[in-house]
């Protein structure tokens, strides 16, 4: 019998594998995945949501009738804008209310 067995072949080629790999990925062959996108990604989700909680907890300060201008801002994707309609609408109507 010789010193090298099967297991011992299939170690080599496992370790000869990802020395091939770490090699190809040290030089830029292969990539890894572009991890600052999906930050940014998130940050943008995160944005959004918080931006969507506000303009529905203004919507819920006024009556039901002052609501359209800024649903159909949100049904469009106009975040800013449907939290800007919201905030105006809000501000106005209490404004009124208190006066």
């Amino acid at each position: 019998m010789g010193i090298i067995t099967a297991p011992h072949f299939v170690l080599i080629a496992i370790v000869g594998f990802f020395a091939v790999v770490w090699s190809l990925v040290s030089m830029g062959v292969i990539k890894t995945r572009d991890h600052s996108l999906h930050a940014e990604k998130n940050a943008f989700i995160n944005n959004a949501v918080k931006t969507i909680e506000a303009t529905y907890n203004y919507l819920e300060q006024i009556p039901s009738e002052h609501r359209d201008q800024a649903r159909a801002h949100l049904h469009r994707g106009e975040l800013n804008n449907a939290l800007e309609s919201a905030r105006i609408n809000h501000d106005v109507y209490h404004f009124f209310k208190n006066y």
